[in-house]
């Protein structure tokens, strides 16, 4: 069994980990259990349900108790520099944040084999192949809960009204002032030069706008037509899965949502870009 031992970010970063994992998992026969995805994990439907997918269920603090005593191990490990530690009933696998782990590699399915219990630490586990073989399984397994869907329907309903085309918008703030010394914090007018240029693409289309931002919007989208997400952590992603066109500023966060609902989305790298159709890609096709 895998253990996820340590929080790595935010909502997107820890559902992509926990999605390669879960893939790997079924292409070698081994369970995984992640107590990292604790304050995620009630918004899915069949975490706790399956018996690969395994999400510690009942109250709170045996999780909070397990991560707080595996990132003890984990700063020890960081400190004395060693990459492993344990025995054949249970090891502890640190990996450094700059690092990448292919999951298919014969080391790390070795390593797998040789405990009862692997507790990994890192961000850069990977495993593509099967990601892409199983990205149907991995979907279902992620699906939220039907209250969460129903409001999302609610809401891509209204905003469908409003035009032919509909797309959503990340407006990420908050930690990006500062990720990469704030390369892809945009401006309001840096957001609505992108949006003049996507909309030229569809005319004569009306296009019809979702803005979702973990800070607060200005209405600097006047003329635009647009609705507002419902300001809810899955809600918002889970919409921006249901829109026909996704646009922001390089994320997880946005990157799942593409996955998910398999719809083309657009990373803003440059906001002097001559953006075209072709630059919308589906993330996992």
């Amino acid at each position: 069994m895998i253990i996820l031992g340590y929080r790595t970010g935010q909502l997107g970063n820890r559902l992509f980990v926990y999605a390669y994992f879960i893939a790997n998992a079924m292409a070698h026969k081994y369970k995984v259990l992640n107590p990292s995805f604790d304050e995620y994990g009630r918004y899915f439907k069949y975490l706790s349900r399956n018996n690969i997918v395994g999400y510690p269920e009942g109250k709170w603090y045996p999780r909070k108790f397990m991560l707080f005593i595996f990132k003890v191990v984990f700063k020890f490990m960081h400190i004395v520099n060693k990459k492993q530690l344990g025995n054949r009933f249970l090891k502890f696998y640190y990996l450094e944040e700059s690092k990448d782990c292919d999951l298919q590699s014969k080391e790390f399915l070795m390593l797998v084999k040789s405990t009862k219990f692997l507790v990994i630490q890192g961000w850069g586990y990977r495993d593509d192949k099967s990601f892409n073989k199983y990205a149907d399984e991995l979907r279902e397994y992620f699906d939220i809960h039907d209250y969460h869907v129903n409001n999302i329907r609610i809401l891509i309903a209204d905003a469908r009204k409003k035009g032919e085309i509909l797309i959503g918008l990340h407006i990420r703030r908050g930690d990006y002032r500062y990720f990469q010394d704030g390369r892809y914090f945009y401006s309001d007018d840096e957001y609505r030069s992108v949006m003049k240029k996507i909309e030229t693409l569809f005319f004569p289309q009306n296009v019809s706008w979702i803005i979702c931002s973990n800070e607060t919007i200005e209405d600097s989208f006047y003329d635009f037509s647009y609705t507002l997400g419902n300001n809810h952590l899955i809600e918002d992603m889970y919409t921006f899965s249901q829109c026909d066109y996704i646009v922001g500023a390089p994320s997880t966060y946005t990157a799942w949502a593409s996955f998910y609902g398999k719809k083309p989305i657009y990373f803003i790298e440059e906001i002097e870009h001559v953006v075209s159709l072709d630059d919308f890609k589906v993330v996992g096709s």
